[in-house]
């Protein structure tokens, strides 16, 4: 079922242009838990009341009423979803799992340290900005989705993006390295000005600062199997954020 949450996130996902529509979507994952009204909405977005219409219009709901009250419904039916699925996952199964598809040898207890390490850092930090081409940004969405039912917004960023968040935990998806190649300038760039950030990637590069994660993807070549890899990563990210720190809520 596609939520209300879904539909906006791929929205963000899928635009180029960050208009009044991406303002509007951004704003209401931001807000989640509060009771917003279209007044408050349309000022804090900087816009109307009929810009706002064309824009629920535009998901499918025919007024600002409609789509607040499916909001409200489907962010209980994911809540309860989240809880169901992670309290009865076997994280030794998910970690077989990742264990069957790697290529290369594949070590559990420093993908659990890793998986931690990530955790941890979203958890001290008020976003996250995930960067990496169109395929892997598309497998984060369910990722992103959780956090934000967490309290972490997420935004995506594609390759080519020069502006740098400081105060966001940067995920940098990367499979073969292209990205640190192909954007040097701005990866450099990354390196000097974002105090934490993360990089999955099946290549090593040497010029990423210690304190930084790398996630070492357990492949030589370019392998269809590195997308559920991925998948499975974030899920286990996922899981490990809910037991250390969104159960307790």
């Amino acid at each position: 079922m596609n939520t209300v949450i879904s539909k906006l996130l791929t929205f963000l996902f899928c635009t180029y242009r960050k208009d009044v529509n991406y303002e509007l979507a951004y704003y209401i994952l931001n807000h989640l838990e509060e009771k917003l009204t279209l007044n408050d909405l349309v000022q804090e977005c900087h816009t109307s009341v009929p810009t706002a219409n064309k824009f629920f219009e535009m998901l499918g709901y025919q007024s600002f009423s409609m789509f607040q009250k499916e909001l409200t419904a489907t962010m209980e039916i994911r809540k309860s979803q989240i809880r169901q699925r992670y309290e009865d996952i076997d994280e030794d199964r998910l970690l077989s799992m990742m264990e069957a598809e790697a290529v290369l040898d594949f070590d559990r207890n420093e993908m659990l340290e890793k998986a931690d390490d990530i955790v941890s850092r979203i958890n001290s930090h008020d976003r996250i900005r995930i960067l990496a081409s169109v395929f892997p940004l598309a497998l984060t969405l369910s990722f992103a989705e959780d956090l934000f039912l967490f309290g972490k917004p997420v935004l995506y960023e594609a390759v080519e993006e020069t502006y740098l968040d400081q105060e966001a935990f940067y995920i940098i998806v990367s499979y073969t390295g292209r990205y640190m190649i192909q954007h040097r300038a701005a990866f450099e760039m990354l390196e000097r000005k974002i105090p934490d950030y993360c990089l999955i990637t099946k290549q090593s590069y040497g010029g990423v600062k210690k304190k930084a994660v790398t996630v070492p993807l357990p492949y030589e070549k370019d392998d269809v199997a590195i997308n559920s890899f991925v998948l499975n990563f974030f899920y286990l990210v996922s899981l490990r954020y809910y037991r250390s720190y969104s159960e307790r809520n």
